[in-house]
């Protein structure tokens, strides 16, 4: 459900993301394809870096990611949530989480549905593919 007072300023998954001394964020790896000889696979680490801007949401709010099979919608390894105070009309929120030894049953299409106070405002689809 698209909300003009959230901005996506960028949703990557990728093999690593950390923020540096400074805060600034540090992406390794960008991908939208995972491969793997065999199924059932384990993966053994990625992460899930966003930021989005919003305007006039002061107050507690809560971000949501899930991993989704496209085929049949269903989620799959953790759903994350995290808990934001907005203090400022207009302030940049980021998350940053690692995803660790996630299971994929078969090869399909899969997604990171990111939702904003239950809302999906963006989702960041990726492949698993068999090699």
């Amino acid at each position: 459900m698209p909300n003009e007072n959230i901005k996506l300023n960028f949703a990557h998954i990728c093999d690593l993301a950390f923020l540096s001394q400074n805060g600034k964020a540090n992406i390794i790896g960008i991908f939208r394809t995972i491969y793997s000889p065999n199924f059932p696979v384990k993966h053994p680490k990625f992460s899930v870096i966003t930021s989005f801007t919003v305007l006039n949401f002061v107050g507690k709010h809560k971000q949501t990611i899930k991993i989704i099979r496209e085929e049949d919608k269903k989620e799959i390894g953790p759903i994350i949530n995290v808990d934001f105070e907005v203090k400022d009309e207009k302030q940049e929120l980021n998350f940053l989480g690692d995803i660790i030894g996630i299971g994929f049953e078969k090869p399909g299409n899969y997604s990171i549905k990111i939702f904003f106070d239950e809302n999906e405002i963006y989702s960041i689809p990726f492949d698993v593919i068999k090699s």
